[in-house]
């Protein structure tokens, strides 16, 4: 009986040795398995994060670019070609800073200003009805004249700006009659007329475009490093936490010592 009874004990022994090792031994790899999973996991997270952020980044930036060129008042230029034929031309060196305040003067936007009634339509234009005065008048249109020389040449650029390519090449045209007509000291010939431009010359629509894209791409990739970065630092900090506390391995210091005490 004594024999039988130390037999059975040695077989469950055997038997609970082998299921325990077997156990264990199908566990790890499916432990590694769900590390290997969770790990990446981990690292395609902060990827798609910090690529959507970046990703809605550029199409915000872009769209308002786009939305504030297309929000923004149009601006056409005529221009009118003048050749100045005075005797100055050849020997005074301040000639064209003359001529070009003699046309932005009260003699020659006077005139214009009265032929083409631009008191009363910017008064309707921009005061609701109101008619402006001479001096009001005179003081916008030279504030929307600009004198250009053409280099290497007596030829002079009369511009006008305005948000209409027809007021804006009308204008021109009336300001460079009107200065030919002086007296013979300032004379002048015109050699091109304005034609009302089909493009304004501001907003330069695809540059505005181009910079919006280019600043959404760099601000972009900013906002998604910096995104990705703080996820992944984030994910970090909650799988420390979460993790269980490292096993104490025993101190053998003191093991050993005894075996050599006792050695000696």
């Amino acid at each position: 009986y004594q024999q039988a009874s130390q037999v059975k004990t040695a077989v469950e022994t055997i038997v609970t040795t082998t299921s325990r090792t077997g156990g264990g031994e199908s566990a790890q790899p499916e432990s590694g398995k769900s590390q290997g999973g969770l790990a990446l996991a981990t690292t395609r997270s902060p990827l798609r994060r910090g690529a959507l952020t970046g990703f809605i980044v550029f199409l915000v930036i872009v769209a308002l670019a786009i939305g504030v060129t297309l929000l923004l008042p149009r601006t056409y230029v005529g221009i009118a070609l003048v050749r100045m034929t005075g005797p100055p031309a050849a020997q005074d060196p301040y000639h064209f800073q003359t001529e070009s305040e003699v046309i932005q003067s009260q003699p020659v936007l006077g005139p214009v200003a009265a032929s083409l009634n631009l008191d009363q339509r910017w008064g309707k234009k921009f005061y609701g009805g109101k008619v402006f005065s001479d001096e009001e008048t005179v003081a916008l249109m030279k504030h929307m004249t600009e004198i250009q020389p053409v280099r290497g040449s007596s030829v002079i650029e009369i511009r006008f700006y305005s948000d209409s390519p027809k007021e804006a090449a009308e204008i021109a045209n009336k300001i460079a009659e009107t200065y030919c007509a002086r007296p013979p000291e300032h004379t002048g010939e015109i050699i091109d007329r304005a034609i009302a431009p089909w493009r304004p010359i501001r907003p330069n629509v695809p540059l505005n475009i181009f910079i919006g894209i280019v600043a959404g791409i760099g601000f972009g990739i900013s906002a998604g490093v910096v995104v990705g970065l703080f996820t992944f630092w984030r994910g970090r900090s909650a799988r420390r936490a979460m993790s269980p506390p490292p096993i104490q391995k025993p101190d053998r210091f003191w093991r050993w010592l005894a075996v050599v005490v006792l050695a000696l």
